[in-house]
């Protein structure tokens, strides 16, 4: 009986354990956020994203987004013309907590998984 109670209090305490283990990381806003891809990184630049002029992205100039579109286009690149900016990787888009809506066509996506931010 002893054993059995001392195992129901070890349960306990590992449930206890982890339930007290969630907590939500906070996030400063001035922390800049990981952007691996340079293209994403200039159409973001390129549509006013960064408002402090730092050429970073932080996670309160991300909070503010509520639209992004990043479909692709033909720019004028001195004389060079560039078919969009051939966006692969669209890692640090999570941050942008508020976006209601992203268009993302015409780039070199592979793949982009909506997920509950």
């Amino acid at each position: 009986m002893n054993k059995l109670v001392a195992f129901v209090f070890q349960i306990l305490a590992v449930f206890l354990l982890f339930y007290q283990c969630e907590k939500k990381v906070q996030i400063l806003p001035d922390l800049p956020i990981i952007i691996v891809d340079n293209a994403f990184l200039l159409e973001l630049l390129d549509l006013g994203v960064d408002t402090d002029g730092d050429s970073l992205i932080n996670y309160a100039e991300a909070e503010v987004v509520n639209n992004l579109d990043l479909s692709g286009q033909w720019r004028d690149s001195g004389e060079v013309r560039v078919d969009s900016w051939w966006i692969e990787n669209m890692t640090g888009i999570e941050a942008f907590v508020n976006l209601d809506t992203l268009k993302c066509a015409w780039n070199d996506l592979r793949e982009l998984i909506p997920k509950d931010f």
